[in-house]
């Protein structure tokens, strides 16, 4: 128990409650937008969003980064709303960084696009020009916080931008349609706490641990918090 104080000390939990709280984490039913640093105003912006481009058949690009944090928040997020949504025009996207870059660059933008451009081909273009013809979503994860110039790049082309991301945030950001930003968690837990509310689940949440898909969103997540170094806290701690 002293080894455990003192390496519990060094990341700053000091007190008895400290402890307690740390040692003893909340069950995954219990989250809220608090416990993960989001506001209830930009997550129900984010699942609007989703939904409505689900609702129009709008194509939807998940781009994650080349990382363990990127592949498996894209993993998370992509599979609940391919499989558990039964949405199907919806793609997945981790660029190489010999040739697109670090996170969202105008290089990973301009694939993403061609992509798009073949996607539409392969659909029914009725279905996409029909109701208000909706413009396609782009959803980048674990990158974007910082991406000015690129989320302006994407907006030019007709993609409305949702950034969910857990780097540092500079005083101003991205012009995007919405932002799930929090360093209290990584960026895998963010889309997995958004997929949950996607599903249907609010804050009565105690259904979810008897959910297969749910429980397959907790390996992603504990492999990104040793394997991208982001900070273990009581959200983590439980599984």
């Amino acid at each position: 128990m002293r080894i455990l104080e003192q390496i519990l000390a060094k990341r700053g939990i000091k007190t008895k409650k400290e402890v307690t709280k740390f040692v003893n984490p909340p069950k995954p039913e219990t989250f809220t937008t608090d416990d993960f640093g989001l506001t209830k105003t930009g997550l129900k912006k984010a699942v609007d969003r989703i939904q409505e481009a689900i609702n129009e058949n709008a194509p939807i690009f998940i781009h994650g980064d080349y990382d363990v944090d990127g592949i498996c928040s894209t993993a998370v997020l992509w599979e609940t709303i391919y499989f558990n949504l039964s949405y199907q025009n919806v793609h997945p996207f981790i660029p190489l960084r010999i040739n697109h870059g670090y996170g969202l660059t105008l290089k990973s933008i301009e694939e993403i696009q061609r992509q798009r451009t073949a996607t539409l081909s392969c659909y029914d273009d009725t279905n996409h020009r029909n109701k208000n013809n909706k413009k396609s979503l782009l959803i980048t994860l674990d990158c974007g916080i910082t991406a000015f110039e690129e989320v302006n790049y994407a907006n030019s082309l007709g993609f409305e931008v949702i950034i969910l991301d857990h780097h540092e945030k500079d005083k101003k950001l991205p012009k995007a349609f919405a932002i799930l930003h929090s360093i209290k968690v990584c960026s895998t837990a963010l889309a997995w706490f958004l997929a949950q509310i996607l599903q249907g689940h609010t804050e009565s949440r105690s259904h979810l641990l008897k959910n297969p898909a749910v429980q397959r969103g907790y390996t992603p997540q504990r492999n990104t918090v040793w394997r991208d170094s982001t900070t273990p806290n009581e959200l983590v701690c439980r599984n």
